[in-house]
């Protein structure tokens, strides 16, 4: 069994984080820009603690503990905490706040979420979990912020993975946060309402990277075999062999895009362009999970064409038992990493095409979003929203509870 399990696990995605803070901030402010006062965004509002929301909320989740669990997130990791750049602050714009708070499911909400057994072994808590890796450490909160698209017989290749199923919570939680900002309208506390949309944002921004939007490609699943009978199942093990590949083209490839050097500058002001603009999505979604499925699927085309570009263009030490950094305090420079064969002008040139594409997505997607928020703001009374998050998060809650 325990085999089984371990094969199952290999398809699994792996996660640190798509963006680093300052990213995540920077796509919701560039997307936002150009829109910002005609939709007023740069009206300030009062800054209000969560205790004001909590207090309207039935008592069962009158507190910040209860209402965390509710939400199946964890209790150990504050809603309400700041960031520099807004801390003292007493009134911010929706602009602001949708900037500064649009990293906030990186703060760690979704990790740890697990249980013991009778022995007092870590298990997974929810479901899709376990295919995904450990429930406890830096990485366990990737069942949150990658989902695979079911298996579809016309994308055969990007939409392969086990199980055939979709598989995450990306666009569920997107869902999520989006119902408690119109929740947190209805309350009449319109500061929490746009940090909401902010974190709603971040699932977005997540499924916009094909590596968050798909399992593994068949040549990372040669390479990881090769590499585990090369030297993985001497120094890391199947599954850790394979973890060790995936993330170092992952983060070599986010890496690269967020932190270009002089040869792909003008590329990042280009893509960086790419979301700004007033447009939005020509479809009408009737609800956020709808459309970050939209989002989803679309990023799912790209793969796997995309790790086999940067497969072209990284160090094949990548492919061994080397670790790419990622985090600030101990990063690797992509440029110290950087393969320039034959042909990279070309796999360079389509590498940032397909971020330059998904950067225009990402920007026209938050937009959307907000104009979504703007236009179903007072259309919905809390009881119906409540009853809307109580099916999903599967709680139940007496509305007669609610107070006025």
């Amino acid at each position: 069994m325990k085999k089984i399990i371990a094969l199952l696990v290999l398809f699994a995605p792996v996660i640190l984080v798509a963006w680093d803070a300052e990213h995540h901030q920077e796509m919701a402010r560039i997307a936002l820009k150009d829109v910002s006062l005609e939709w007023g965004l740069t009206q300030p509002i009062q800054v209000r603690p969560l205790m004001s929301l909590l207090e309207k909320l039935p008592h069962e989740l009158g507190d910040p503990w209860h209402f965390s669990h509710w939400l199946k997130i964890n209790p150990a990791v504050p809603l309400d905490s700041t960031f520099p750049e807004t801390r003292g602050k007493t009134l911010l714009t929706p602009h602001e706040i949708l900037t500064a708070y649009s990293n906030d499911p990186d703060d760690g909400r979704d990790m740890d979420l697990f249980t013991r057994n009778h022995e007092g072994r870590i298990q997974p808590q929810f479901h899709d979990q376990k295919w995904f890796g450990p429930p406890d450490g830096p990485d366990s909160q990737a069942f949150r912020h990658i989902e695979k698209p079911p298996f579809s017989w016309r994308h055969p290749v990007s939409t392969m993975g086990v199980p055939l199923r979709s598989v995450g919570e990306a666009t569920q939680r997107a869902e999520v946060w989006f119902l408690l900002s119109k929740l947190a309208f209805s309350l009449d506390e319109p500061y929490w309402g746009w940090r909401f949309l902010a974190n709603s944002f971040h699932y977005l921004q997540d499924l916009h990277n094909p590596y968050h939007s798909a399992q593994i490609s068949p040549a990372l699943a040669w390479q990881g075999l090769t590499a585990y009978l090369r030297w993985g199942r001497k120094e890391k093990g199947f599954i850790q062999t394979f973890a060790r590949l995936i993330g170092n083209s992952h983060r070599f490839f986010e890496s690269y895009v967020a932190r270009p050097e002089n040869h792909n500058n003008r590329l990042k002001l280009k893509i960086s362009a790419a979301l700004s603009g007033g447009d939005l999505l020509p479809q009408k979604f009737s609800s956020a999970q709808e459309l970050a499925i939209d989002v989803r699927d679309q990023a799912n085309r790209f793969f796997p064409e995309l790790p086999g570009l940067v497969d072209q263009i990284m160090d094949p030490k990548l492919r061994g038992p080397y670790d790419f950094k990622s985090d600030k305090n101990n990063e690797t420079k992509p440029i110290t990493l950087l393969q320039k064969g034959t042909d990279f002008e070309a796999v360079n040139r389509r590498l940032f095409e397909i971020v330059e594409i998904q950067f225009r997505s990402a920007g026209r997607v938050q937009r959307t979003a907000v104009r979504m928020a703007l236009d179903q703001k007072a259309k919905e009374p809390t009881e119906v929203i409540l009853t809307k998050l109580e099916n999903i998060l599967g709680k139940p809650l007496r509305p007669e509870d609610l107070e006025n």
